[in-house]
């Protein structure tokens, strides 16, 4: 439920010019220091020109505010807090967005007590 809407955004908005046959979105994990790291990436239009090509159309996604509501309540449910962290590449030169969630592997124990 966590990172849905942001696998969704990335095929959704980054892919909405262009060829579509180049298009790649990866969803990787592991752990790292007790906690579950995800990446979401794709290569993509980025996210400051797709936010741009949202506002000039009056689109507004919710899905960053519903899952920062979800952490939210994770956090006030179980005392862990889950990161997120978002970089648009185009800033380095590159094609796309990178979504980073951090999750601590106590949070997954506690949830599944």
């Amino acid at each position: 439920m966590i990172i849905q809407p942001f696998i969704e955004n990335a095929i959704e908005h980054g892919f909405k010019t262009g060829n579509n046959d180049d298009k790649i979105v990866t969803v990787n994990y592991f752990i790292d220091n007790n906690f579950l790291i995800i990446f979401i990436k794709d290569n993509g239009i980025g996210i400051e020109h797709s936010n741009k090509n949202k506002t000039e159309r009056n689109h507004k996604s919710f899905a960053i505010e519903i899952t920062k509501e979800r952490i939210l309540n994770i956090k006030k449910m179980f005392g862990e807090e889950i990161k997120i962290s978002v970089t648009d590449l185009t800033a380095k030169g590159e094609k796309g967005t990178e979504i980073k969630f951090e999750i601590p592997l106590t949070l997954l124990k506690k949830q599944n007590d």
